[in-house]
């Protein structure tokens, strides 16, 4: 669901970054330049929240103005049975995908078949309810009971959706490499670093940022790519990944967050929409560059709101 197909890839590598290069990202507004305007904060520091905001009960996550460094951690805001959907289903992707790199590191010296058959032997005993935190957990019986057994459905069809996409990836690089370490086979199989911990307080973030997914590619360091699971539910459905504007300040957020504390470029961002219709599952995508215009409006976004007091922002 968070990998790049192969059309997506071409479209990163053709169409997303030789448009970069044709309009370069200034200097400035970099991470790496936190210390100098305008990206050094005027004011002591903002703080990521989860909100619910709009009638459709379309939830995403913002910047806020409230000092507390670990508002991440200690949601404040009501949850309602939405966003409590979203936390099951991606707390299964994020850690199914930490599992499968676990059990990769299980497996060294091991011939090929082998570590295919006890890789697969592994994953088919992960359940749904053990993915889960306890923090969700706790959450689940806020639900009316047959709405629980519907996510928990859709949740296990997820699951068994990347069984099956990661024993391909896993098949696809040992046909491609002999002799393969068990860690180069991580990194091509899992190429994600799944909720980091940044520094966000150089930029006028929380100090403890948490990415949800961060993906290295292997189009270089100008191409490192933040993925943004986030679940858009529209009556159960959606024909294509809406644009919102919140989403696409949450990447840039995060890139920049990056680019301050690891002094490399981070030039696209993903937003991933997941959504279930009947016994169907529905992945559609949100690829845009982080570039001088979304940089810029981050920016004016995040002084503005300071200055003019949003009313969707905690205080």
């Amino acid at each position: 669901m968070i990998f790049f197909t192969d059309e997506e890839r071409r479209r990163v590598l053709f169409q997303e970054l030789q448009r970069l290069k044709e309009q370069a990202v200034d200097e400035e507004l970099y991470g790496w330049n936190c210390f100098r305007k305008p990206l050094c904060p005027f004011y002591n520091t903002f703080s990521v929240e989860s909100e619910t905001l709009t009638e459709r009960h379309e939830s995403y996550e913002q910047v806020s103005s409230t000092g507390n460094s670990s508002a991440w951690e200690e949601m404040t805001v009501t949850i309602n049975p939405v966003g409590i959907a979203e936390k099951v289903y991606y707390d299964v992707v994020v850690n199914f995908l930490s599992a499968v790199k676990l059990l990769i590191y299980q497996q060294p010296g091991k011939a090929p078949v082998d570590v295919l058959n006890e890789i697969q032997k592994e994953i088919e005993k992960l359940q749904v309810l053990g993915l889960l935190s306890k923090d969700v957990l706790d959450l689940l019986p806020i639900y009316p009971k047959e709405q629980d057994q519907r996510v928990l459905a859709n949740a296990e069809r997820l699951l068994n959706y990347e069984r099956r996409r990661i024993m391909v990836r896993i098949e696809e690089v040992l046909a491609h490499h002999r002799n393969i370490s068990m860690d180069f086979l991580a990194l091509k199989t899992v190429p994600l670093n799944l909720q980091m911990s940044l520094q966000g307080h150089l930029i006028g973030l929380v100090a403890g940022l948490k990415a949800d997914v961060i993906r290295i590619t292997e189009l270089g360091s100008s191409a490192v790519v933040i993925l943004k699971v986030l679940k858009n539910h529209r009556d159960d459905r959606f024909d294509e990944a809406p644009i919102s504007f919140s989403h696409r300040m949450l990447t840039t957020a995060f890139a920049l967050a990056l680019e301050s504390n690891f002094y490399n470029p981070v030039h696209v961002g993903v937003i991933v929409y997941l959504s279930f219709v009947g016994q169907d599952i529905f992945v559609d995508k949100d690829i845009h560059l982080i570039d001088n215009d979304l940089r810029e409006l981050f920016i004016e976004w995040r002084d503005g709101s300071w200055n003019d007091h949003s009313p969707y922002l905690l205080h």
